[in-house]
Parts: structure tokens; C-alpha cells; sequence
């Protein structure tokens, strides 16, 4: 009986203790549709399917970033940009622009929604791009547990990965 009580209980948080809620007990509106319209800066100068998908991946990259604390965000952000760029430093710098832009939007017109982006998909549709998202709240104080540094050793984890490509060196210089 104590196993299955215990069971349940920790049924109701993830790795690093985040707790698990449904958004719809939290009466907001899906992630998903709150991603799109975050995103729109990018997906207006997108251009097809594959510029509207690439769009909504860095939205979500910058969504997550902005629930981080600061260092972390950070990190995350610059395996992002070497991901993307793949060493072009004159990519980089614009994305670091684009990025900045989106992390203000973000603060600016987002900061009450703490729901971070466990997983996705983008898929074509009839209709255009559909995106899926997985997500759970982030209590702000949890967030250091939950995503140690990856110059801990540990794997950075709080952002989907958006290509195979391994990231290089930092770019910070």
C-alpha cells in the first residue's frame, strides 16, 4: 500500500522535481498556440513550410532560454546559435540579434506564462505547419536543479535539439 502511495506521489513530478500540471486544470491556452504567436516576428519573414518550421524551433529555443535563470539561458542559447550557424560568425551575430529581440518579446508580452517546452514536433499539414508541444510548468526556484551547467559535465538539456550537428567552441568573444 505504501509502495503505491509513493508511487503516485512522485507520479506528479519529473526530472530534477518539476512538477507536473495540465495546462488545462490551469485554465490557459495550449502551448502551442501561445508558441505561434510568439514566433510571429519570424514566421512573418519566414518563407515556406521549412522557413515557418525553422521559425518556430528558434521561437521555442528563445521561450525556453527566457524561463532559465540567466547564466543558463545563456548557455543554452550559445549551443543554439553554434548549432544553427555552424561557425559563421557573421550568423552567429545576427542570430544573437534575432534572439535578443525575441527574448524582449518574450519578457515583454509572455512573462506570466511559465511553461517550458519538454518536446515538439512540426509537421506539414493541409492546413500549413502543425506544431505539438509537450510542456510543463517551471518553477523558477527548481530551475538551477533541474538543468545543471554543462560545464558541470552534465548534459545541458533545456532545449530541443534542432539539428544533428554537434555544437564547437563558445562563441563568446
Amino acid at each position: 500500500m505504501k509502495k503505491a502511495q509513493a508511487r503516485r506521489a512522485s507520479d506528479d513530478r519529473l526530472a530534477g522535481g518539476l512538477n507536473v500540471a495540465s495546462p488545462f486544470l490551469l485554465g490557459l491556452p495550449k502551448l502551442s498556440a501561445v508558441i505561434w504567436e510568439f514566433a510571429e516576428p519570424l514566421t512573418d519573414a519566414a518563407v515556406g513550410a521549412e522557413g515557418q518550421k525553422r521559425a518556430a524551433q528558434i521561437a521555442i529555443v528563445c521561450w525556453n532560454a527566457a524561463l532559465l535563470p540567466a547564466d543558463k539561458g545563456k548557455e543554452a542559447l550559445a549551443l543554439a546559435v553554434r548549432d544553427i550557424s555552424g561557425g559563421d560568425q557573421t550568423v552567429e551575430r545576427g542570430l544573437y540579434d534575432v534572439l535578443d529581440m525575441m527574448l524582449e518579446r518574450e519578457r515583454r508580452y509572455f512573462a506570466d506564462d511559465h511553461r517550458f517546452v519538454f518536446d515538439f514536433s512540426l509537421t506539414d499539414t493541409d492546413e500549413g505547419v502543425h506544431l505539438m508541444v509537450a510542456s510543463s510548468p517551471l518553477i523558477p526556484a527548481e530551475a538551477n536543479a533541474a538543468f545543471p551547467s554543462a560545464a558541470s559535465g552534465s548534459a545541458p538539456g533545456p532545449l530541443p535539439q534542432l539539428t544533428n550537428h554537434q555544437p564547437g567552441e563558445n562563441p563568446e568573444s
